[in-house]
């Protein structure tokens, strides 16, 4: 979850700060990951559950 924003891991501000993404690009990537977080916890997370009988 850390790549949501450019200061949420503890490598990140060096990624951020020194030039190498700038910040729109790194919340564009935040943002396709979010969806791809959402779409692993809601779709395949529950099928899982279900699987090992949690749910």
């Amino acid at each position: 979850m850390g790549c949501l924003t450019h200061y949420a891991t503890g490598p990140a501000p060096i990624y951020f700060g020194s030039g190498y993404i700038t910040q729109p690009e790194w919340w564009k990537v935040g943002f396709v990951c979010s969806i791809l977080f959402i779409i692993c916890f809601l779709g395949i997370g529950p099928v899982w559950w279900k699987m090992v009988g949690l749910w």
